[in-house]
């Protein structure tokens, strides 16, 4: 049996509505057909290239949007999390699951950007803090009322029913993920 991959399908998008009143892919359902022949899981394999495609899709966006700003997603993402208040750098690698080394190289680049401002800790000479500046602030704001857009675009097909199922859903793939693991995140 061949093995499928993203690879075997660059034709682009076919979408249509099957019986079911659920959409799919109609060349990608073929591309799976045809590589894994009579009896493959096709939901199964169909739900996953689909999750792939919106990831990706959506990481790409996300990447063009945030480098209009001079930004990347890791910038993006430290300033929002400290957003009106003070962090220490310690702090902010934690809440981003980095080494303090990359901390230090992105509070450098939105320092150097008028962004971000160091800043002495009170309570520990050892430590540094990070905060926005007025400039920072500003640019939180506007991208922060872009993402809302943003996302109301993308999002404008879906009732509130089938976001809260979309949510659920990615949760659960999430433990799915964490069984898979042995429990470990």
């Amino acid at each position: 049996m061949n093995r499928f991959t993203m690879q075997d399908y660059r034709t682009g998008r076919s979408l249509e509505v099957g019986p079911d009143g659920r959409l799919f892919d109609a060349r990608l359902r073929q591309a799976i057909g045809e590589k894994l022949g009579e009896g493959a899981d096709v939901d199964l394999h169909e739900a996953f290239a689909a999750l792939r495609m919106a990831d990706h899709t959506l990481r790409v966006l996300t990447d063009r949007w945030t480098e209009q700003h001079g930004l990347s997603d890791g910038r993006l993402r430290l300033l929002f999390i400290l957003g009106d208040s003070e962090r220490t750098l310690s702090q902010l690698a934690d809440a981003l699951e980095v080494s303090p080394r990359n901390i230090t190289g992105l509070v450098d680049m939105l320092e150097r950007d008028g962004l971000i401002e160091r800043l002495p800790d009170e309570h520990d000479r050892r430590a540094v803090r990070a905060r926005l500046t007025d400039r920072g602030l500003d640019q939180l704001r506007l991208v922060t009322e872009e993402i809302r857009v943003a996302r109301r675009t993308v999002a404008g097909h879906f009732t509130t029913d089938e976001l809260r199922q979309l949510r659920h859903l990615c949760l659960k793939l999430l433990q799915g993920v964490e069984d898979a693991q042995g429990g470990t995140g």
